[in-house]
């Protein structure tokens, strides 16, 4: 039967760190249409598609029914809660006692305590609805046991902990899991004591182990457990999903467990309070992450009076392409540092007044303020760094007759001064020395920072009083930055450094507080700036000044030569996810600076130009970005036969679908090329593609392009859907099957006679899905293997003169 996991972290995002998860699989109908999934694209040469996921559950309470008081996962059904969905497989015993661990697995869904693995129990154990249900009642020892016919080494037991018992008015009360020897008080264990809250690993010897590793019990990180031996160590480890573990405990292998046959029991005892259970599943499982996503809505529907949910779930690319768009890079880059305050200053030319970004409350606008007679501040007439936008212009009529900006912080930037010094960056350009670059002060004006460019020698100044006392000053040994180029500045008050273009000098100021207003290009009407300003941001928090130059890097260079999977992580982490690059290959990338999209949009930008693949997780909230070189010569993960298909779907295609012997590909900044391969235009005519690339040379572009020519100028035969009915293979088969993901390889053989051969390689590029009651139907979308195959010196496959001698780029 299959084994499908449906979870829901009710109350939590997609991107929360530690959901707990609440598993409603006895809740989805599996009977009719079950669980339908969908992943990937059609082919290759189309983008991956947002996954999706539909299932239907019984409402038959009201618990899926958004805004329900009564229900009971009030008030958190809403949409856009995060959802997985994973398929577990359990092995069966085969050949003769003792038997490796590995092998006992058991589901728990025939409501009956199995006797052949089990014949041990005691204490009026049972099961019911899925688990195994251990009662935990003052002065009952109770547990699921195995006979002692088993074995630890090179194995492991992994269990998923359903239910705990709680503590109540008990002084004892402990559930766990056991892996004991021949000798009575010596065995492994997780063991949850439920008075202290603490989960044990324990390797006993008399009962008693004086260096347990001592764990504070978190449901959202130990709701697995596995004891596993390998290779001379035991490992003691935990997991969200049965699927990623954490070592919590390894140790050199105890003796014992090398010669001794093992029994392996679930355990729950107290020694007072009121009765309570401990309930345990899946013994034994493999999970196979099939899903992860969020629910899109929770609409309820009634047939008669039987109440059901079907749900829509969509996965990260929902997420990635959330919200506004992007702000230029350089934006993006310094908002991922929560700053308190943050004036980009390019507001465009018409503007009066320049806004914050940073989302604190209480953080107006920077406004003019003129002093004198005279003078102008002009928004978007300057070059500030590289992020695609303009900055303002400061031209005063004299060093007193101008404009300059100011602000009110508000209070909660001022509260937060109170136990945070301010850290300040910006950029600027002038040729005028002895001018105000920005001060901040307190609300009476007896506290003040001024910086400045000395008169004279153009380095960086610092005034500062406290309490209204006399300004002090201090010169930091920079160079003279009154030089008409732009400068990077980063002034970290609490560590008495300054950072100017990524060169740190030391200087000394006062550790100010009651920090409120903010001046800008000027200060009490003097000293007016003679320059531009831009990218201002003020952080009142914890951060070192190494944290916060890297923005240095992004608005001097673009990160123009970062490799495409490097690019694709930055872009993500704007909308707070991960990526996970698959392959070794992956090219330089030219500017992106000024976005403007969405970062999904952006993402397939980068997708294009590495001929790579973009995908969801299928395993938690990160994306999964695929180099080009992972399809390279490819080795087939399994082999099907094709009469164990079970299906009549299978079918070679032989078209110009996927026909491409024209490419004109442009490159930004760079030269617009076009490639061909002029037989076959002759003989199918032109079939051309136009490619937006983001190289950082033309010659990577020339590469491109003809590795798109090269593979498709004339696509032989392939088989493009591989059905089959995979619940119905062998375990380890069924296993392979679920681990395979897009550009998987798969090989088929025993094709019927009219194939163009008995055997095809093909590379998944997605797949459907449907999870029911004892069937499990997966339909590959796929391709020909060998469209991916380069030339490998002095191969005899690779290496084959006019047929496999195509150079990789």
């Amino acid at each position: 039967m299959t084994h499908p996991i449906v979870e829901v972290a009710f109350g939590y995002t997609l991107t929360s760190a530690s959901p707990v998860w609440t598993d409603i699989s006895a809740y989805t109908e599996l009977a009719g249409s079950g669980i339908s999934i969908v992943r990937g694209a059609q082919d290759e040469l189309s983008e991956t598609q947002p996954g999706t996921c539909q299932l239907t559950l019984d409402n038959s309470d009201g618990r899926f029914t958004p805004h329900r008081t009564a229900g009971a996962y009030y008030p958190n059904v809403k949409k856009n809660v995060p959802l997985r969905v994973s398929v577990a497989t359990v092995d069966t015993v085969s050949g003769a006692a003792p038997w490796p661990l590995a092998q006992l697995g058991d589901a728990f869904d025939d409501d009956r305590v199995d006797s052949a693995l089990w014949g041990g129990s005691f204490g009026g154990a049972t099961e019911t609805g899925g688990r195994a249900r251990i009662p935990c009642a003052a002065g009952v020892f109770a547990g699921y046991l195995t006979p002692r016919s088993w074995t630890l080494t090179g194995s492991k037991v992994t269990v998923k902990v359903a239910a705990l018992p709680t503590a109540g008015a008990a002084s004892t009360c402990v559930a766990g899991i056991y892996v004991a020897s021949e000798t009575a008080g010596t065995y492994l264990a997780f063991e949850h004591n439920r008075v202290t809250g603490q989960l044990l690993c324990l390797s006993t010897v008399g009962y008693t182990d004086g260096a347990a590793t001592v764990l504070t019990y978190n449901p959202a990180l130990h709701g697995w457990l596995r004891i596993r031996e390998s290779a001379g160590t035991t490992y003691w480890e935990t997991s969200h999903d049965g699927y990623a573990w954490t070592v919590r405990r390894s140790l050199a292998t105890p003796a014992w467990v090398g010669t001794d046959d093992v029994t392996f029991s679930m355990e729950a005892t107290r020694n007072a309070g009121a009765d309570d259970v401990f309930e345990v599943e899946m013994v034994g499982a493999t999970v196979h992450p099939r899903f992860y996503g969020m629910v899109n809505d929770w609409p309820v529907q009634w047939q008669g009076l039987q109440a059901k949910t079907a749900i829509s779930c969509t996965d990260l690319f929902k997420w990635a392409g959330l919200g506004r768009e992007l702000l230029p890079m350089l934006n993006q880059e310094v908002l991922l540092d929560r700053p308190t305050a943050y004036y980009p200053l390019s507001e465009p030319a018409d503007s009066t007044s320049a806004g914050d970004l940073s989302g604190t409350p209480g953080v107006s606008s920077l406004t003019i303020v003129q002093a004198g007679a005279g003078g102008t501040l002009t928004f978007d007439a300057g070059t500030g760094p590289s992020d695609g936008l303009g900055c303002p212009t400061f031209a005063p009529a004299s060093s007193s007759a101008g404009k300059y900006l100011s602000a009110d912080l508000g209070q909660t930037f001022t509260d937060a001064n109170v136990n945070f010094r301010t850290r300040i960056e910006c950029w600027f350009s002038t040729s005028t020395d002895g001018r105000v670059l920005l001060a901040l002060t307190s609300s009476d004006n007896s506290v003040k920072l001024i910086i400045s460019l000395e008169s004279g020698t153009g380095k960086v100044k610092f005034e500062y009083a406290q309490d209204g006392a006399a300004l002090q000053s201090y010169v930091a040994a920079t160079p003279n930055l009154a030089d008409g180029n732009l400068h990077y500045l980063v002034f970290h008050e609490f560590a008495d450094e300054v950072s100017v273009d990524g060169t740190l000098y030391t200087t000394t100021t006062t550790s100010a507080a009651d920090f409120r207003l903010l001046y800008v290009g000027g200060f009490a009407n003097t000293r007016l700036w003679n320059g531009q300003i831009a990218q201002l941001a003020i952080y009142v928090r914890s951060i070192t000044t190494a944290e916060i130059t890297p923005h240095y890097t992004t608005g001097t260079t673009e990160h123009v030569g970062e490799s495409a999977d490097v690019r694709a992580a930055r872009i993500a982490s704007y909308v707070g996810l991960t990526v996970t690059a698959q392959g070794t290959i992956f090219d330089a990338m030219a500017s992106q600076k000024a976005l403007g999209r969405s970062a999904l949009d952006h993402l397939r930008e980068i997708e294009t130009t590495e001929s790579g693949k973009l995908l969801a997780s299928r395993a938690g909230a990160a994306l999964l970005f695929q180099s080009r070189s992972l399809r390279y010569n490819p080795v087939a993960a399994l082999s099907l036969a094709y009469g164990d298909l079970e299906t009549g779907d299978v079918q070679y295609a032989d078209d110009d679908q996927k026909m491409v012997n024209e490419v004109r590909a442009t490159r930004h900044g760079g030269a617009t090329q076009r490639i061909i391969n002029q037989d076959a235009i002759d003989t199918y005519g032109p079939k051309p593609k136009d490619v937006e690339l983001f190289k950082n040379s033309d010659l990577k572009v020339t590469d491109a392009a003809n590795w798109l020519v090269s593979r498709y100028a004339d696509p032989p035969p392939e088989i493009r859907q591989v059905p089959v009915e995979a619940f119905s293979l062998p375990v380890a088969t069924y296993r392979t099957l679920l681990d395979a993901d897009v550009s998987t390889v798969l090989t088929l053989t025993g094709l019927p006679d009219q194939a163009p051969a008995s055997t095809a390689t093909v590379v998944i590029e997605g797949y459907t899905e449907t999870i029911g009651l004892g069937a499990h139907r997966i339909d590959f979308h796929t391709s020909r293997a060998q469209t991916d195959a380069v030339w490998v010196l002095d191969d005899p496959v690779y290496s084959v003169l006019g047929s496999t001698t195509r150079l990789a780029y």
